[in-house]
């Protein structure tokens, strides 16, 4: 697993290494007054004069209050004055469909079969048939023809007018109407573990070993998550997003063996869960980063739902042979909350990758005490954090 982490994060500092990030740098400029478009460059524009004449062209910028375009080879520069309507169509970002797809597919297929089963092999195929699928699915999408269409009406008067022009040049320049507004985001994370930590001076002191974490007989645990969040939220505005998450705070397995002259003992442990919450994000510095990068910090309110699973055997050999089976497990639901922040970068118009941290907090609970064992009643903390890494998509 931890294998299937590094290729993870390997794979998109490649990505991040080798694709343009969209809104850094300055506009491209084809003179000292024109305002090329950049990535709305060569759109098909329709333009309406006044007179009801009618120009079919590829847009090619801004020039003072004139709009610029190319009419067959010609290039037209068309007074603002004289235009009453612009339709652009610009085609959606279709490139990155077949990177979403790719990249989501060899997640998933990371997250459901790596290490399930005990054939190697099998794993990293149905991995690749995953990253297949997604690969296959981003390349349909990106064959069909999709185009948005840009209305602006400038043959209004006085304010009115002025107030199209200057959203039409805002569109021209990239600054509005691509902005995507629903999030949808997955986060791999190293977990801060909490529990085995809080057992481990009571179980040493009452003589255990140290604790063997499932399935293997590796006395250390895997702190990677590849599945830790899943979080959707949509933008109220540049800086503020309220939305969903559901966080995962599961940690490993494990048991633990004591031998005496006549008596053996064993424990075993099992905490898994998930957190639901509804919430709020806030960028703090949206007014000052560049395009295409994003700190926000967020914060959830809700439920979790905790499993937890503690088990106690005493097996009795001499004088009186016997076994006596001590169990404080429970199900149930808690009040909880969560913190977290990310820094983000899209790599594409559609695509993000970013750091994460999060802290999710549940209430401690007493845990009644298996004297039989020498384990003592001891408040738990069901909580924990982690750092890691989060992919994200923009619609």
């Amino acid at each position: 697993m931890t294998k299937c982490f590094f290729s993870f994060v390997f794979a998109f500092s490649l990505l991040a290494a080798f694709i343009e990030v969209p809104g850094f740098g300055q506009a491209a400029q084809t003179s000292s007054s024109l305002t090329a478009p950049g990535d709305r460059f060569l759109s098909p524009t329709t333009v309406s004069l006044s007179d009801g004449t009618i120009f079919f062209g590829l847009l090619i910028g801004i020039e003072g209050n004139s709009l610029v375009v190319r009419v067959g080879k010609e290039l037209r520069t068309i007074p603002l004055d004289t235009i009453a309507r612009v339709r652009i169509d610009m085609e959606k970002d279709k490139t990155s469909f077949t990177l979403n797809g790719l990249l989501l597919g060899a997640y998933l297929g990371t997250v459901f079969f790596a290490g399930k089963s005990l054939n190697p092999l099998a794993d990293v195929l149905l991995t690749g048939a995953s990253a297949g699928a997604g690969f296959g699915l981003g390349y349909l999408v990106n064959s069909l023809s999709l185009r948005t269409k840009h209305l602006y009406d400038l043959s209004k008067i006085g304010v009115d007018k002025y107030a199209e022009w200057e959203r039409l040049k805002k569109i021209v320049l990239g600054i509005e109407s691509t902005t995507k507004r629903f999030h949808v985001s997955l986060q791999a994370s190293h977990v801060f573990f909490r529990f085995p930590e809080q057992f481990q001076a009571t179980l040493k002191k009452a003589g255990y070993g140290d604790p063997l974490y499932e399935p293997g007989s590796d006395t250390q645990a895997s702190a990677f998550n590849l599945l830790r969040s899943v979080r959707a939220c949509f933008s109220l505005s540049h800086a503020l997003k309220i939305g969903a998450a559901a966080y995962f705070v599961g940690e490993p397995s494990w048991i633990t063996f004591k031998w005496d002259t006549s008596v053996s003992y064993d424990i075993s442990q099992k905490l898994s869960g998930a957190g639901y919450y509804a919430t709020a994000e806030f960028g703090p510095l949206a007014s000052i980063l560049p395009k295409g990068i994003a700190w926000d910090m967020g914060v959830g309110l809700g439920a979790a739902r905790i499993a937890f699973e503690f088990q106690t055997g005493v097996y009795a050999s001499y004088p009186n042979y016997g076994y006596q089976r001590y169990d404080r497990s429970f199900r149930r639901w808690f009040a909880s909350g969560v913190v977290f922040t990310t820094l983000g970068l899209d790599l594409t118009q559609s695509l993000m990758l970013g750091l994460t941290a999060d802290y999710v907090w549940i209430p401690a609970r007493d845990i009644k005490g298996i004297p039989e064992a020498q384990i003592p009643t001891q408040k738990i903390q069901f909580g924990n954090s982690s750092l890691g890494l989060v992919m994200g998509w923009h619609f």
